[in-house]
């Protein structure tokens, strides 16, 4: 597998933004052991309608670096991933729908699912 450094990974997200278009703030960036699963079970992005992207990096502090720009810098929506996290080495990337479920901004250290979270505080929903 071909691993990529923090600035050809932050290169390639930013083409794929500009590319389909909205505010840095449409868009959610993370980092994952397996990004498909964090994608497609844990946030709901539906692979063939909604626009995604992934890519390796060598380490899970290469994907801190890459989420921390986009989400500290661009203010895209997104969560930092623990220092600890080391097998989160896969950056990814969505644009934010109805049918995604990015976390709460109250909830960015656990990085629980919308749903998750509002049936832990008694609530439907955003």
């Amino acid at each position: 597998m071909t691993v990529y450094s923090v600035q050809q990974i932050k290169y390639e997200f930013l083409l794929y933004m500009k590319g389909l278009g909205g505010a840095f703030g449409d868009w959610y960036v993370g980092a994952a052991a397996d990004p498909e699963q964090a994608l497609f079970e844990v946030h709901g992005v539906r692979s063939d309608e909604e626009p995604w992207i992934y890519k390796p990096a060598l380490t899970n502090r290469a994907t801190i670096t890459i989420v921390r720009y986009f989400v500290e810098v661009l203010h895209a929506d997104g969560r930092v991933p623990a220092v600890e996290d080391e097998g989160a080495t896969f950056a990814f990337l969505f644009r934010k729908s109805a049918a995604t479920r990015p976390p709460l901004a109250a909830d960015r250290q656990t990085g629980l699912p919308v749903q998750a979270m509002a049936s832990a505080v008694g609530e439907s929903g955003r």
